[in-house]
């Protein structure tokens, strides 16, 4: 049976609280400890609420904090880490339990093990306005549903969506992510799911487990709730990059008019209007809060303290985590290569930077590469193999890979190619440093079948920042500077937004791949050696290069892809017919070179 701790951040609670603390009295789940995390002056009431949880064999403790140290998302990973239970029930100290059952309920949910976090039911209260009561039936529908990646393209921005009004996650995932965002202004709830979404897990809307909350804001402070939404979504673009949350705000709006008409409740109209756009405009100035006076900043948010803590800072830098808090995945797309997979491996398990998981995902292999997968993960618990249930080709495999990672930064490496100790360490760092950053590239190495160097491949003449769009033209047009995928590291959340390897492409997918990721944004060069590329006579670029038939339908995919980005990125038709006669005029100087370097 799993246990439940439950935390509960209260600020001056009113009578809700009382009702809230007796409808967990009630539940026909019993929490396993109950921590009350308050902001201020103790509450008057505290003893007599610790009698009676105890008097149900339930340990409730109280921890009193000043409202300087409140933080939404470091208040909570406090409370986090004295608890024990499996499972870890967030709410807040005006969320009424609507039943007995909602903890159960709740539970229920994590019967699957890929379920990582699930949030309950928000149903009005008495005093709630039309409007707002007919919002929450659109956020919080009479059916329950699970939320995985494969939901994005259906759902947006609401597939991670969760609310820390009643939510419970599963502590064992929160802890391995890192918890919620520290410093926090707002929606640390769903930045965490969208980290869990980007690691590979799911979420669960539990339409039986109910709760009762819900406000009547004024105009006022609906615009400065959602600038500080604004706010939040513009520092984390790693999560909210991966999908756009105005078009389910305009959907909102559009079906709450159909509701009013319907009804015929034409005198709310004017109503829905000025609070829409109050939200829209909160939220678009929230957006650009960095080009604001912070004056303006100050007066219009509803965090205060999170500006006066922030702009305490001497440097005023943005609040970014630390590197060693940052899980990284390496997936290697594995077929039949078990004659340099042992060696790949332990490049990647010798990193300096240890919070990585090293993931294989294997394609149908004939030979021993799936036992020596086995081999290596029961002596080490950062490696994990998965088998594809059909072979997927290389396209395939690769997206296979992607859906696996549970990181928020992804690197694949080709299962005969290797990574030099700092390779992750330094490929991160420009993440952590630059927030509009979708890829970041170093150097590379090449080495033959023996190990030995047989030269270098260097990227883009200059280092440090770069507009991704510039560099995907010079690519299309002389050279791809991208290279192979052992030398790219890249958010999951911009793989995702990219769309991930186009399966049509038999000989070029991570080509094209890497002008849709550079296209969202800027790119990093290091000039650096940071990885080895093995050349091989067998390999698939052994094969394609030269004038064979291989050869040409390389020619031709590189047409197709000039042709697919090309006019969108500004190059002309003679520049175009160029950047064909280019590259088959390399992949000739190519495969000599290959022939020397691979005998």
């Amino acid at each position: 049976m799993l246990t439940v701790d439950v935390i509960i951040p209260t600020y001056q609670p009113d009578e809700k609280w009382n009702r809230q603390v007796a409808g967990l009295l009630r539940q026909t789940y019993q929490p396993h400890h109950v921590l009350i995390v308050n902001t201020g002056k103790p509450l008057k009431n505290q003893e007599r609420v610790r009698e009676r949880f105890a008097a149900r064999r339930i340990p409730a403790e109280f921890v009193n904090i000043t409202p300087e140290e409140f933080d939404h998302g470091g208040t909570r990973h406090m409370a986090a880490g004295r608890c024990e239970g499996d499972l870890l029930l967030f709410m807040t100290d005006d969320a009424v339990p609507g039943d007995s059952f909602l903890i159960e309920n709740l539970v229920k949910a994590f019967d699957r093990e890929s379920v990582a976090a699930a949030y309950a039911r928000q149903l009005p209260d008495q005093e709630c306005r039309l409007i707002e009561r007919y919002t929450r039936s659109f956020n919080y529908p009479d059916q329950s549903r699970m939320k995985t990646a494969a939901d994005l393209e259906e759902l947006g921005i609401k597939t991670f969506f969760c609310s820390n009004v009643c939510a419970m996650y599963r502590r064992s995932v929160y802890e391995k992510l890192g918890g919620f965002p520290v410093p926090a202004i707002f929606n640390e709830d769903m930045i965490f799911a969208g980290r869990l979404i980007q690691a590979g897990y799911g979420i669960a809307y539990a339409a039986d487990a109910k709760v009762i909350h819900s406000h009547n804001y004024s105009f006022r402070q609906q615009f400065s709730r959602n600038f500080d939404l604004g706010v939040s979504q513009k520092q984390n673009p790693r999560v909210f990059g991966m999908a756009k949350s105005e078009g389910e705000g305009i959907r909102l709006v559009k079906k709450t008019v159909g509701f009013l008409v319907k009804n015929r409740r034409f005198d709310r109209l004017p109503a829905l209007a000025l609070g829409s756009g109050a939200k829209f405009l909160g939220y678009r100035l929230g957006k650009c809060y960095d080009r604001l006076p912070r004056r303006l900043v100050y007066h219009i948010s509803m965090n205060k303290r999170y500006w006066e803590k922030r702009w305490a800072s001497k440097e005023n830098k943005e609040i970014l985590p630390a590197a060693e808090d940052v899980l990284v995945s390496v997936c290697i797309p594995a077929y039949n290569s078990g004659a340099y997979i042992e060696r790949t491996m332990e490049s990647v398990l010798n990193q300096t930077h240890k919070n990585l998981e090293l993931v294989v995902v294997d394609d149908h292999s004939t030979d021993d590469t799936v036992k020596l997968v086995e081999r290596m993960a029961a002596k080490d618990d950062r490696v994990r193999l998965e088998v594809n249930s059909k072979n997927l080709g290389l396209s395939g495999n690769w997206n296979a890979c992607i859906r696996q990672a549970r990181g928020t930064y992804v690197k694949l490496l080709c299962a005969d190619d290797l990574l030099y100790p700092d390779s992750i360490e330094k490929e991160l760092a420009p993440f952590l440093a630059y927030p509009n950053v979708h890829l970041v590239m170093s150097d590379t190495r090449l080495i033959n079948v023996m190990g030995q160097n047989a030269g270098a491949f260097y990227r883009w003449p200059k280092k440090g920042l770069m507009d991704g769009r510039k560099l995907a033209r010079y690519s299309l047009l002389f050279n791809n500077f991208f290279g192979a995928p052992c030398n790219n590291l890249f958010p999951k959340a911009s793989a995702v937004k990219a769309g991930g390897f186009d399966r049509r492409f038999s000989y070029i997918p991570d080509f094209d791949f890497w002008v849709r990721m550079a296209c969202l944004g800027q790119v990093y060069m290091i000039h650096e050696c940071l990885n080895a590329f093995r050349v091989r006579k067998d390999s698939n670029t052994g094969e394609v290069m030269g004038e064979g038939g291989r050869g040409q339908d390389y020619v031709k995919e590189h047409a197709w892809l000039v042709k697919k980005h090309g006019r969108k990125l500004g190059l002309s038709k003679a520049a175009c017919a160029f950047s064909i006669w280019w590259r088959k005029s390399r992949s000739r100087l190519i495969h000599v070179y290959l022939k020397i370097v691979t005998k």
